[in-house]
């Protein structure tokens, strides 16, 4: 049967480490990160890894590209803090590991242009434990591993009156969740198994402006465009979002801000575009 991590522990560690550097046109890093606890309480405890790998080089003025490339494990018990203190569960652990791919290129097109383009894939294996259910000595394990690849190209105008970001993005997630049930020794039952399909395809576009009327007043115009195809959503969503703002600066050290927009929350492979 599977414990919480780390069980019988009292101590903390933790450490990091970086190495950087620069030579002609290249840049780069190499890092790692590590943290171990018991937590506050039975079942806080907590083990994450970090170890990460950069390089950047200049090929021509104006023009870059990078890659990186970083690794996390994680194993976690339940950190969950609520109202009374011992309400917590001592038979849950949730693990996480991932290893992420990163390219990245930017390119100026011309003084005040610029174009950005940002490619990354993750793969990721993890599951959630939970003990003591349905029945004493039973468990219940869920499984997430999926593959995803994010892809994203922006261009970056800037001039003394308009400031502009046009983009187009797609995010593609293959995942699956399976679940399996064992029902303990008390139960002369096999261990039961289900998985269904999780996965998401989002693709975006957007342009937003920053319109400099005056030396006090500043409005943003923007529109954005989402089309969700998921197996786990009940139904695809595609959705039109307009976006109005102003800035106002009246007197010195005063700014009034004002804003009307509708959005659609982005699938993010890793967190981050």
């Amino acid at each position: 049967m599977q414990t919480s991590a780390f069980a019988g522990e009292d101590s903390t560690s933790g450490g990091e480490g970086v190495l950087s550097g620069i030579h002609d046109n290249v840049a780069y890093s190499f890092g790692s990160f590590h943290y171990r606890t018991d937590g506050f309480r039975e079942n806080a405890d907590q083990h994450d890894d970090i170890a990460n790998a950069f390089i950047q080089v200049e090929l021509a003025p104006g023009t870059s590209v990078q890659a990186e490339y970083r690794k996390r494990e994680t194993i976690r018990g339940d950190l969950d803090q609520r109202f009374f203190e011992d309400d917590f569960d001592a038979n849950v652990t949730d693990r996480e590991e991932k290893d992420t791919y990163r390219l990245g290129l930017r390119h100026d097109l011309s003084e005040g242009s610029t174009l950005l383009m940002s490619l990354v894939h993750q793969e990721r294996d993890g599951d959630f434990w939970l003990g003591d259910t349905p029945l004493p000595g039973g468990s219940v394990k869920i499984e997430f591993p999926d593959q995803s690849f994010s892809g994203e190209l922006q261009h970056i105008y800037r001039s003394s009156r308009i400031n502009a970001r046009t983009g187009l993005g797609l995010t593609d997630i293959d995942a699956i969740d399976r679940t399996t049930i064992d029902f303990g020794p008390s139960v002369p039952l096999p261990p039961e198994s289900s998985t269904l399909d999780a996965d998401i395809k989002h693709e975006n576009a957007y342009s937003y402006a920053d319109i400099r009327l005056s030396d006090s007043l500043t409005a943003t115009v923007g529109l954005s465009y989402d089309s969700i195809d998921g197996d786990a959503l009940n139904d695809d969503k595609d959705q039109t979002n307009p976006k109005f703002g102003l800035i106002w600066r009246p007197l010195p050290g005063t700014t009034i801000r004002a804003a009307a927009f509708k959005t659609l929350k982005r699938t993010l492979a890793t967190s981050q575009t």
